[in-house]
């Protein structure tokens, strides 16, 4: 489990977290959303042991990151969404870099380079200086440098940007393999559709705190609880408008024609109770529901 345990940091006067709580289980694909790009990838370097919050601690399986004598950082991998590659190595010459940084060598070293090149198509460019490979290519790049060390973590931060649709699918082809074999991922991106089908928990950001965390299922639910009710009377809507009224967990009637749209916050007994005590006013009810809502209308709240 990645933890934030009230975690603020501010970076060029601006407050990029504040007072931030923040569990993330293992074996998630946790999305980051909200409407500040530099909150959003503060929240992820703050994980990844490169951004150390000014207050709070920040825990990878309760071990404090930023302890100097910790390895927490061995766990994760994080790729950022900015490159800043030596020019003059060629990507096998930085690939041993990295493999050297976190003290992989031997056998397994060799075996592990070639593994990785592999499975990012990647063999072609081995011998390749960096500032001679097309930068579109660089977020492949990038994800090699962050599994080099197979790290059960993996850190994203808008790690589609730059990438064509065909390397956009087998760079999620590869992050889904990699979910599927225990790998805990994290993912900064604006566009939620590139994780469809795919992320399981998501957070939503907004001035530096939290304001919507929890598994994709549990964010629709509370949603959904949230949206209108649409009610179609055909006789009595005087009755069904004064039971409405006479209820304190009703908000904002209005009345449209035949249809009464109204806020309700209470749970599903209270709810069926509620159409109970409507029907049993003498209102005819032809029709009761909810308004829908979709991921998408959340994330642009």
């Amino acid at each position: 489990m990645i933890e934030f345990v009230k975690v603020s940091l501010t970076r060029n006067k601006q407050t990029c977290l504040q007072d931030l709580n923040l569990e993330i289980q293992d074996h998630q694909v946790f999305g980051v959303f909200g409407s500040d790009q530099t909150s959003r990838s503060m929240l992820l370097k703050a994980a990844a042991g490169i951004e150390e919050p000014d207050k709070g601690r920040v825990l990878v399986n309760t071990e404090n990151v930023y302890d100097p004598q910790s390895e927490a950082y061995k766990l994760s991998g994080f790729m950022q969404n900015h490159f800043g590659f030596y020019g003059q190595l060629t990507l096998e010459e930085y690939y041993e870099m990295i493999l050297s940084l976190y003290k992989i060598y031997g056998r397994n070293r060799r075996s592990r380079l070639e593994e990785v090149l592999k499975m990012l198509d990647l063999m072609a460019f081995r011998e390749t200086y960096l500032e001679e490979i097309p930068r579109s290519l660089f977020p492949m790049f990038g994800l090699g440098a962050a599994i080099l060390h197979e790290p059960v973590w993996l850190i994203l931060d808008e790690p589609f940007e730059m990438l064509d649709v065909d390397h956009r699918e087998h760079m999620i082809d590869i992050l889904k393999a990699m979910y599927q074999e225990g790998v805990s991922l994290i993912i900064n991106t604006q566009v939620y559709t590139e994780l469809t089908g795919f992320m399981t928990n998501l957070s939503v950001l907004e001035q530096g705190k939290v304001k919507i965390c929890g598994s994709i299922e549990e964010v629709m639910e509370r949603e959904m609880d949230t949206c209108p009710v649409r009610m179609h009377v055909i006789d009595h809507m005087e009755a069904a408008i004064q039971v409405l009224k006479d209820n304190p967990i009703v908000e904002r009637v209005t009345v449209d024609g035949q249809e009464v749209i109204f806020r309700f916050q209470g749970d599903e007994r209270e709810e069926a109770m509620l159409l109970a005590q409507i029907t049993g006013s003498g209102a005819l009810v032809r029709n009761y529901r909810r308004d829908s809502v979709n991921l998408e209308d959340i994330l642009r709240r």
